[in-house]
């Protein structure tokens, strides 16, 4: 089994873990020493906070259609299980690169760079992704964070826990069949500033696909206490919340560009829902912020 580096950044008693395999987060510290990642027990979920690209969710049948090809893809996409290379690092910061190889053009007919900062600062962390488009094509992607967070350090389960806006929100929670596929959507918040955490919400939907939030940040807290631990949500279409429906004390808080497909869907990359498009040498880019309150 080929073995992989796991790089370490600090700042200020602040400390991060990344790993070159799929440019991973795999640890976040406070000065305190405290963890913030869920730390991968297989029992529950052995992920800590997977990068999505260039899928999110699940495809129709494991597949998609480009220029009348065919190509499969598992949930969420190859980013995750490639090895990236170091591009910089210091002692507060690293960026990672993944480019194109024979590989990923066997399964995603695109020439990509794909770039990950992690930067350590006065109150936490900061992730930046920027996707350029190195191909004479158009480039078709999706991209989103898969973040797990410890409840532990907020609470003794799951359900001692809850998501705190900074204002009231209003929005639709989008449906997936028993294949994780689009089937259709409701009303979930109704001017809400607050989601309690409950297992049995994750047993009946499996996830939460929450579109139309208007919030900088949504914290996770323990209920009833005013500071936990924001992550930043601003300018991403859709959040999405899950945790394992066997149990495990952790909540995925999960910002995407991209949906999985819709079970109705035409197969073809370019009609994905929330699907991204870059002309040949333009760049995508966004941040996520991980800060304590």
């Amino acid at each position: 089994m080929t073995q992989h580096s796991v790089y370490t950044i600090t700042w200020k008693g602040f400390s991060a873990n990344i790993r070159q395999l799929g440019a991973e987060l795999c640890s976040f510290r406070d000065p305190q020493g405290q963890e913030y990642i869920w730390q991968g027990d297989p029992t529950y979920w052995a992920g800590n906070a997977p990068l999505l690209f260039p899928i999110t969710g699940r495809l129709k049948d494991g597949a998609y259609t480009h220029e009348g090809q065919r190509y499969d893809l598992p949930p969420h996409g190859f980013a995750k299980r490639k090895p990236f290379r170091v591009e910089h690092q210091d002692a507060r910061s690293i960026s990672l690169l993944l480019e194109a190889d024979e590989e990923t053009l066997a399964v995603y007919p695109f020439r990509f760079r794909l770039r990950c900062r992690y930067a350590l600062g006065d109150k936490g962390l900061t992730i930046s992704r920027e996707v350029e488009n190195l191909d004479a094509t158009t480039l078709w992607f999706s991209m989103g964070e898969h973040p797990g967070f410890s409840t532990s350090p907020f609470g003794s389960s799951l359900e001692d826990c809850e998501l705190v806006f900074p204002k009231p929100q209003t929005a639709d929670n989008l449906l997936v069949n028993s294949q994780g596929l689009l089937s259709s959507w409701e009303s979930y918040l109704h001017q809400q500033d607050r989601i309690p955490l409950n297992r049995q919400v994750f047993q009946a939907k499996d996830s939460l696909l929450l579109e139309g939030l208007d919030a900088p940040w949504v914290a996770l807290r323990g209920k009833g206490r005013d500071r936990g631990l924001r992550v930043g949500i601003e300018g991403f279409p859709v959040l999405v919340l899950w945790t394992p429906a066997r149990g495990g004390d952790l909540i995925c808080i999960e910002p995407w560009h991209g949906l999985p497909d819709p079970a109705e869907g035409t197969g073809e990359l370019r009609d994905k829902p929330g699907i991204q498009r870059l002309a040949p040498g333009q760049a995508f880019s966004y941040q996520l912020k991980i800060e304590l309150e």
